[in-house]
């Protein structure tokens, strides 16, 4: 939260200001730590924003434990940098990508995400529905076989390590935004989990775009 009158940093001051050269910083982590964080690798560099920087960690844990690794992830950034006396070196956003998968611990996760103020995306029934949405839309319930079954016959690489062709992907950015937040019942929210099919990531991408932190900042 930011501090008001006296208290307030350079940084807050410089960014009210609407200072367009200090970039935004981000931390990613992804419950997935090949599949999803690749994409988001890939998406990094497709975007070359100058206003945004991604830090990309893939943990392979449940939800809560998910939550609370970014959680520290951020902590301890944030100290460095005030150990450094660097005004921009703690990150500005903190984001979690998990699936809905049956873990038992997603809402208690949910929960601590509002608490602490980390923004987690839930896919329902898996990360692989935000992808098949950039090729077309995924209206009826679906199960995570189905999903993968489809990005392999389209991508070969997928079917042999669970990597993600961005080419193939990177048209459908915007259709993907598009068709998820068209999906909505509860599942377009952040810190919330929605009915299948439904997926909050482009709640993230959208974030990550240079497009939307124009429009933004007006």
């Amino acid at each position: 939260m930011a501090r008001r009158g006296k208290g307030r940093s350079l940084a807050e001051l410089r960014r009210r200001a609407g200072d367009r050269a200090v970039a935004k910083k981000y931390l990613v982590v992804c419950e997935g730590p090949l599949t999803e964080k690749a994409y988001f690798d890939d998406l990094r560099g497709h975007l070359r924003n100058p206003l945004v920087k991604v830090k990309i960690k893939g943990r392979g844990k449940d939800p809560l434990s998910l939550v609370n690794h970014a959680a520290q992830l951020a902590q301890a950034q944030k100290k460095r940098a005030r150990k450094r006396g660097d005004p921009y070196g703690a990150y500005d956003e903190v984001w979690c990508v998990v699936d809905t998968d049956d873990h038992a611990s997603l809402e208690e996760a949910l929960a601590h995400s509002r608490r602490v103020q980390i923004s987690t995306v839930v896919s329902n029934p898996c990360f692989e529905v935000w992808a098949v949405l950039h090729l077309r839309e995924v209206t009826a319930p679906t199960t995570a076989a189905s999903l993968r079954k489809e990005l392999g016959q389209q991508m070969p690489e997928y079917s042999r390590r669970k990597l993600l062709d961005f080419s193939v992907l990177a048209p459908g950015i915007e259709c993907a935004i598009h068709r998820a937040r068209a999906l909505d019942g509860g599942g377009g929210r952040v810190n919330v989990a929605g009915p299948n099919p439904s997926t909050a990531v482009h709640n993230l991408v959208a974030a990550l775009l240079p497009q939307q932190r124009g429009r933004a900042r007006r």
